[in-house]
Order: C-alpha cells, then sequence, then structure tokens
C-alpha cells in the first residue's frame, strides 16, 4: 500500500510485524552514508531510478531496514551511481526457514586432496595438516514439490582477502554457495538480495558500522520536500547537534 504522501516513491508496508515508511529521504538518512548522495555542490548524486528500485525491493521482500536486515553499497560506473542492497545477520537463511516450501537444504566445500584429486564433503571442515587445499562451497536446497536446486562456487573467483576469508575461508565459501542456492530455489523472497561475502565487502566492517545512525537526526529530512523527495541539499544552521535522533538502537 502506498503512503498517502502524494509520492510515487513513498511506501508503506509491514515487515516482520512492523509498519515500514519508506522515501527516498529515509533511504538516505538510514541506508546510504549522507555524504555519498550529494555532490560538492549539494545536488542529488543518485537518481529516482536508483532510489525506486531500493525503496520497492525493500517492499517487496519485506525488508525493516532499521532494525539492520540490510544497507545499501553504492558503485559509480559510466551510467552513474547504482545501488546493490547487501542483506546482514544471516537473513537468507532466516527468512528461508519460514517458507513453508523450504524443505532444508546440504551444504559443503570442495577440497584438493594430497593426491590432487577434488573432494566434496559436508560441512567446512579444511584440514590443512593433511595437505588440503581449499578450492570452492557447494549447496544443494530442497523445495516441496520441485527438483533440489544446486550452485557451486570457486574459492578464487569470491575470497577477497578479507579478515574472516583469511581465518574462516571454508565458512565463507560454503555462505556464499548457501546464499547462491537460496536466491535460485526461492526468487520471489531473495532476487536482487546479496549478502557481503558475494559482493566482496569485508562483512566484519559492515556489521559493526551498520547504517549512518549520527546523521539520522538532521539528513533524513535534509534536503527533502514534504513527501521525502532528495532535491538540492540545504546547509542547516545550528540545531543539528540537539536534535532528537530518529532511531537510537544500534544494530
Amino acid at each position: 500500500m502506498c503512503a498517502a504522501s502524494g509520492s510515487a516513491l513513498a511506501v508503506r508496508y509491514e515487515a516482520d510485524g512492523t509498519e515500514i515508511d519508506l522515501n527516498p529521504a529515509v533511504v538516505v538518512g538510514y541506508l546510504i552514508d549522507p555524504k555519498d548522495a550529494y555532490d560538492a555542490r549539494g545536488n542529488p548524486t543518485i537518481s529516482n531510478r536508483e532510489l525506486a528500485k531500493v525503496i520497492m525491493t525493500c517492499k517487496a521482500r519485506r525488508l525493516n531496514p532499521f532494525t539492520g536486515d540490510v544497507v545499501v553499497q553504492l558503485r559509480r560506473g559510466k551510467d552513474g551511481v547504482q545501488c546493490s542492497l547487501v542483506v546482514t545477520k544471516n537473513f537468507f537463511e532466516r527468512r528461508a526457514s519460514a517458507n513453508p516450501m523450504y524443505k532444508g537444504k546440504r551444504a559443503g566445500i570442495t577440497v584438493l586432496n594430497r593426491d590432487g584429486a577434488p573432494v566434496k564433503r559436508p560441512g567446512c571442515a579444511l584440514y590443512k595438516d593433511l595437505g588440503e587445499k581449499l578450492i570452492g562451497g557447494w549447496c544443494e536446497v530442497f523445495v516441496d514439490g520441485r527438483e533440489p536446486e544446486y550452485a557451486e562456487v570457486s574459492f578464487d573467483e569470491y575470497n577477497q582477502g578479507y579478515a574472516l576469508w583469511k581465518t574462516k575461508p571454508a565458512t565463507m565459501i560454503r555462505k556464499v554457495a548457501v546464499s547462491q542456492a537460496l536466491r535460485e530455489a526461492f526468487p520471489a523472497d531473495f532476487g536482487n538480495l546479496y549478502e557481503p561475502e558475494e559482493m566482496g565487502i569485508d562483512a566484519d566492517a559492515l556489521e559493526a558500522s551498520g547504517p549512518p545512525l549520527r546523521a539520522c537526526a538532521h539528513s533524513a529530512h535534509e534536503g527533502a520536500d514534504a513527501s521525502g523527495n532528495l532535491g538540492r541539499r540545504e546547509t542547516i544552521q545550528g540545531g543539528a547537534k540537539d536534535a532528537e535522533p530518529v532511531y537510537e538502537e544500534a544494530f
């Protein structure tokens, strides 16, 4: 249901029993670092098309940005700034478990043994002391009334060298395989959603930082009209440090 704001980009929906209101200004205030949303002249850098993609994906997938379900990553290309939604806190498996068609999964890793032969095993136990080398991850998702969905991914393709990829590489590549298989099995739940590991993002840093809460007290309204649409950013004189935060809970 669209919110009664008159804006095509303002929506209201329910996520896990909570009523969510989203519009472009709230997206910038909660999901995007405000300094990336405007250029040096105060003009918006993110198109309405990209903001609409974020808002409508949140609505369609019933994501609650205020409890840390999702953050937005920006990528600058020849066509301008593009937004990718990155889900957090094991959202894929939590949402899959709530789907009545989900009948579980099998997931694991692929290694080369000391003889150079590939071996697939469930779980994520890697025995480097026995000469094993990690080369990939795999997952099989079971769906009621359908053939299982299978995904297999290469370790070299996803390893970005961040902390957990160094200390828990088998856990990380298995997680990528699980996300891909679940997205293939349930596109209505997970289409256009990615986990940090799939996007080459340091998951530890993402969880630690979360949405830019300190900016929320004023930036969710700064440069926005009555419908929450972004316009030229105006400088606010005073009052910001004393403003009541929109949301104070740490993620």
